[in-house]
């Protein structure tokens, strides 16, 4: 087991950044910064260490500014010794 028990109940806020991320680009949030202070603001929460939480252009992999379809939203944190990843695709 790569996480102990108290971390994976605090790895759950992973999924939910997503799931608000997703919520807040249906609201109309297009500013890539408000997702990159959505996931870090949830992070801080759980004593990860967030590596980074940034939104791409899915060919180039270059951070955007500007949220459009087809952007992804992708995230990296360490939860004691073990890295964990999720991404979105808006």
């Amino acid at each position: 087991m790569y996480l102990s028990p108290e971390e994976r109940a605090r790895a759950v806020v992973l999924s939910e950044s997503v799931a608000q991320a997703s919520q807040l680009y249906f609201k109309g949030e297009r500013r890539t910064k408000a997702f990159s202070r959505l996931v870090r603001e949830n992070m801080s929460e759980t004593g990860f260490e967030l590596m980074y939480a940034v939104v791409v252009d899915p060919e180039t992999l270059e951070e955007v500014d500007v949220v459009v379809p087809g952007s992804v939203l992708l995230i990296e944190v360490y939860a004691g010794r073990t890295r964990l990843y999720d991404n979105h695709i808006f």
